[in-house]
């Protein structure tokens, strides 16, 4: 079953590589890595790299992937090239290009339509955009930072807890140190700029209505 007419592929592991039909230069290692789909066993990944239980199981078209860690893009089905997951979990939904994720269960995203679509993201530590559909070009450093975030796109939070409720509609903010924009989730929550510890945080469940803010200091 593993890369019939496929070229410099290396597969070590029950089912690794198994309906990758003809793509090349790929090295899965653990069980199931870079499993591709039962109902299109032509599988044309290439340039991938999967290592952990069952990592980039699913993927049958993907280019220039890297994953690794049990279950790190997991379900990322055709296409998700050119991202890198790194951690348990990390991208278990991604589906969009583009992405660059390290962490436990970071950018894990949804298990339903539209999935983790959303492409040109990085985040670094656990859960940060875990819950991210179709949310675009967005930075995420700590732990939790933009972990509600869904569709939401240009953010930048860095620190623990940053942007931590931010998620459908509220775009653009920055928020650097922890906790910084941290409950902020009204809709009007947007174009704001916070800057240290606790900056911009709104108290727990008023979410807050913030347009075109800037904050700096404790």
């Amino acid at each position: 079953e593993n890369a019939i007419s496929g070229n410099e592929n290396v597969f070590i592991g029950y089912q690794s590589g198994l309906y990758q039909k003809s793509g090349g230069n790929n090295v899965a290692i653990g069980t199931g890595g870079l499993y591709g789909v039962i109902s299109d066993p032509n599988g044309t990944s290439t340039d991938c790299v999967a290592i952990g239980f069952q990592a980039a199981r699913g993927n049958a078209a993907g280019t220039g992937i890297t994953a690794v860690g049990r279950g790190a893009m997991r379900n990322s089905h055709m296409s998700a090239s050119y991202s890198t997951f790194v951690g348990y979990n990390s991208g278990y939904y991604a589906t969009g290009s583009h992405n660059t994720f390290v962490g436990a269960q970071a950018g894990q995203g949804t298990n339903s339509l539209p999935y983790a679509s959303g492409e040109y993201n990085t985040g670094v530590g656990r859960l940060v955009m875990t819950n991210f559909t179709t949310g675009e070009k967005n930075v995420a450093v700590g732990y939790n930072a933009l972990n509600a975030l869904t569709t939401s796109t240009k953010n930048v939070a860095i620190g623990y807890h940053a942007l931590d409720s931010v998620a459908g509609t509220n775009y653009e903010n920055i928020a650097i140190g922890h906790e910084a924009g941290k409950n902020g989730s009204n809709a009007n929550f947007g174009l704001n700029i916070f800057i240290g510890t606790g900056a911009g945080k709104i108290s727990s469940g008023d979410g807050g209505d913030s347009l075109y803010n800037v904050g700096i200091g404790n």
